[in-house]
């Protein structure tokens, strides 16, 4: 998803808290509900409801937006504050 492409669902992830699919490796799955936080021109930036901790998000990797859910391209693995 380009950065254009993202802007148009923003409302939607503005909406409240979402999961990411397929559940990333290295968070509990209990930890799988995000809200947004910022967004740059390459990155969403998400904060875990539970723990509090950021995340950037690479916009390559998102699929889809839905309500509560934020589909992405493939499996991806938490690694130094950012999904990989």
């Amino acid at each position: 998803m380009t950065h254009d492409e993202f802007i148009q669902y923003l409302s939607v992830v503005k909406q409240g808290p979402f999961a990411l699919l397929p559940d990333p490796k290295g968070i509990d799955r209990g930890e799988n509900r995000f809200v947004y936080a910022n967004d740059n021109l390459t990155h969403v930036i998400i904060q875990s409801v539970s723990t509090q901790n950021q995340y950037h998000l690479p916009l390559v990797l998102i699929e889809f937006i839905n309500p509560g859910v934020v589909r992405l391209a493939r499996e991806v693995s938490v690694f130094n504050g950012s999904f990989v």
